[in-house]
């Protein structure tokens, strides 16, 4: 069985910047997936509505620990189809960084307007552009038995390197996202950017800090033009005087004003 925990923690972000992410060429061995075991899967979900909650759930994807977060609104019945979130967090991708950023940015927003958000953190230090992206259609299909979508699709949103993961992740499998919204983030492979053919018929933002590293402005910018140029859906954002994280975008409002547009 899933184990759970309720989740109160209110932890320190450090900085996210460009020093703090790593941005490796993707090098791990692909992981296998599997069916999970039968002490993974989850139980059938019924039940009352809910008052606004965080649980800590892990499963085992052929043999790796995968844990994750959820957080559902207040009034959210099990099993009911809701507007769905997966949101990737930024640098080591790490329990902790993935809490805050979910409380601080996510969470919030999401209980106001009725969305449920699930924020996975890598497995074993292993980004989900590194090999741990290969967990994730197995991972995708447990969280809609008990998360349905509305629409049948997910909105996928990173920060930092959960916007590398994002591209990664959405590349792979386009026909399971109805947005995208990375800030920042980008396609950090020459595979990422032949993927990108297969998401001109999803609607994607960038968002990226004038302040930021030439770094990850100039991908940003490459990469709204290699999309438009296929003829899809984007949008750059450069949020003037901001810097890795844009601090316009950490209470949730903008983002989810967005993600509320798609629907």
């Amino acid at each position: 069985m899933p184990y759970l925990l309720v989740c109160i923690s209110a932890l320190t972000l450090p900085a996210c910047g460009s020093d703090g992410d790593s941005v490796a060429d993707a090098t791990t061995t692909p992981v296998t997936v599997t069916e999970p075991t039968a002490e993974t899967e989850a139980e059938p979900v019924t039940g009352e509505p809910q008052e606004a909650t965080t649980i800590h759930i892990t499963v085992t994807i052929d043999g790796t620990d995968l844990e994750y977060a959820v957080a559902t609104p207040d009034g959210y019945r099990p099993g009911e189809t809701r507007p769905l979130l997966l949101a990737l967090p930024p640098g080591g991708q790490t329990i902790e960084l993935r809490d805050n950023v979910l409380e601080r940015t996510w969470a919030p927003e999401a209980n106001q307007r009725g969305w449920v958000v699930v924020s996975p953190s890598a497995p074993n230090g292993v980004l989900f552009f590194q090999g741990s992206e290969a967990l994730i259609p197995e991972f995708l299909d447990l969280i809609l038995e008990q998360y349905p979508a509305e629409g049948g699709r997910i909105h996928l949103a990173g920060i930092s390197n959960g916007g590398i993961s994002s591209f990664r992740i959405a590349g792979a499998q386009p026909e399971r996202f109805a947005s995208i919204t990375v800030a920042p983030g980008f396609p950090q492979s020459d595979s990422d950017r032949e993927a990108l053919s297969n998401l001109v018929d999803i609607p994607v933002v960038l968002f990226v800090g004038s302040n930021d590293s030439e770094t990850w402005i100039t991908a940003a910018q490459d990469t709204e033009t290699r999309l438009a140029n296929l003829g899809g859906d984007v949008t750059l954002n450069i949020e003037e005087g901001e810097g890795h994280f844009p601090g316009t975008l950490s209470n949730g409002v903008v983002i989810f004003d967005l993600l509320d547009s798609y629907r």
